[in-house]
């Protein structure tokens, strides 16, 4: 395999790229002329890389660093590098000769002379990616206690802080979590808001979701708090639809299409009334623009203060 493929080497680019801007990862990925100049497939790659890298960053260190001598020398090229292939090793099961060799050229592309060191690590990061996700390490050492491994191989099947495994376990019991983390890294269908001040907007989006066959608008099914929302109630939303296709166009560039939760949909259509909204915390404002979008569709006059304590 010669060198590191487009998606991998985007990817790369734009974990760097938020470790120097400090933005969200989503938004970075939004604004990427790279990714829109990939193909469908690679920008699909390229997104999942770096949204599954940002997500494990804890437990990704944890194993480079295990079988790295000097871990707090490593130059930030050579551990994004690193990450990914980790990544693909532990999380996406890629098969691990490309995952290697894919981690390899990563780092060649970037720091020539650690491509030998590239290539120990990873070698041995794929040797030992089952007992690593079992947890063996933390059975064998017998001082947390069984739970605790299990806790452990949670945490790391997830890519979550052991800290959080546990409290979620407390939350909502093993067996529910076993089944939130086996979902971790699975693509999330993606929900967007149509701006309806795009006259063209819908019909963009129905063109690049045709033969997808999952796409749908408006939805009629039970949310995991038990409520039901029926086909109609919210105009304007359309699921399920395919990430790469929709970064290959301009729809959010032009901000024809919001990129927005389906629960957090409901729950800014559900708090639209008459008069002044002040919203706390609104993050990126996603639900701003479904709220201003939704009363603008169903004629009713309301205004919004938005707040948000980050410039970012």
């Amino acid at each position: 395999m010669t060198g590191a493929s487009p998606a991998r080497r985007v990817a790369l680019d734009i974990l760097l790229d938020l470790e120097d801007s400090g933005a969200y990862a989503r938004d970075a990925l939004d604004a990427s002329l790279k990714v829109r100049a990939l193909d469908r497939r690679d920008a699909g790659l390229a997104m999942r890389l770096v949204l599954g890298v940002v997500a494990s960053y804890g437990c990704l260190d944890d194993l480079i660093d295990a079988f790295s001598d000097k871990p707090d020398r490593m130059n930030s090229r050579v551990r994004n590098a690193l990450r990914i292939a980790t990544f693909e090793l532990i999380y996406l099961g890629t098969e691990p000769r490309a995952a290697v060799s894919q981690g390899v050229e990563l780092v060649r592309d970037r720091a020539r002379s650690a491509t030998g060191f590239a290539n120990a690590v990873l070698r041995r990061i794929a040797e030992c990616r089952d007992s690593y996700l079992d947890a063996d390490d933390v059975r064998e050492q017998g001082a947390r206690g069984r739970f605790a491994a299990s806790i452990v191989s949670l945490a790391r099947r997830g890519g979550l802080p052991e800290w959080l495994t546990e409290r979620i376990v407390d939350s909502i019991g093993f067996d529910s979590t076993e089944g939130l983390v086996a979902a971790e890294f699975e693509p999330a269908p993606v929900a967007v808001q149509v701006n309806p001040n795009d006259g063209d907007a819908m019909e963009d989006l129905r063109r690049i979701v045709r033969g997808a066959g999952n796409a749908r608008e408006g939805f009629g099914e039970p949310l995991a708090n038990g409520i039901t929302v029926q086909e109609g109630q919210l105009p304007g939303t359309v699921l399920d639809v395919p990430s790469a296709r929709l970064v290959g166009t301009d729809l959010l560039k032009r901000s024809g299409v919001a990129v927005c939760d389906l629960n957090a949909q409901v729950v800014a259509t559900a708090a639209l009334a008459e008069g002044l909204c002040l919203e706390v915390g609104s993050g990126r404002g996603t639900k701003t623009f479904v709220m201003t979008a939704q009363a603008q569709r169903l004629g009713i006059a309301c205004s919004s203060v938005a707040l948000e304590l980050s410039r970012r």
